[in-house]
């Protein structure tokens, strides 16, 4: 994967972070995905990376006045991200990042928001992945069920 592409990736996993996620559970799902693709010295530069832009968006989002204009320039930002992410990965790679996005907003808290549902939703259409198929794996991921069902 390029070094382009992961960046861009660090900015769209720090983006659709919420204000209040757990960051040190969010900052172990990014970790595990770049350990997927890098060494343990890249590793640390893009978990870097990653870090520098939460922390951009976090001190923007302070300000409660500006919330919903941040929603929509989030909105714009992950739409133009997903967009130029989406050229250069195979479907194959488009449900990994699919799936670690959907870990990452559904780490550390009790329940996915609708807002971050959505901007999970935009990157899935963005990437040309059918509803159903984005359905399913938000529903393995966010489901409580411990033990799998039986079928009879």
């Amino acid at each position: 994967m390029s070094e382009g592409i992961l960046k861009a990736l660090m900015q769209l996993f720090a983006l659709v972070a919420a204000p209040e996620q757990d960051a040190t559970s969010g900052r172990k799902v990014v970790q595990n995905y770049l350990s997927l693709q890098l060494n343990q010295q890249l590793i640390e530069e893009y978990l870097h990376l990653f870090d520098n832009h939460r922390r951009t968006y976090r001190e923007k989002t302070k300000e409660k006045t500006r919330i919903p204009k941040l929603y929509a320039a989030s909105s714009v930002k992950v739409l133009r991200i997903a967009t130029a992410i989406n050229e250069e990965l195979t479907h194959y790679q488009k449900i990994i990042v699919i799936i670690q996005l959907l870990e990452f907003l559904d780490s550390g808290k009790k329940a996915m928001s609708e807002v971050e549902f959505e901007f999970a939703e935009t990157v899935a259409e963005t990437f040309n992945i059918y509803r159903e198929e984005f359905l399913s794996i938000h529903h393995f991921i966010v489901s409580t069920e411990k033990e799998p069902k039986t079928i009879t």
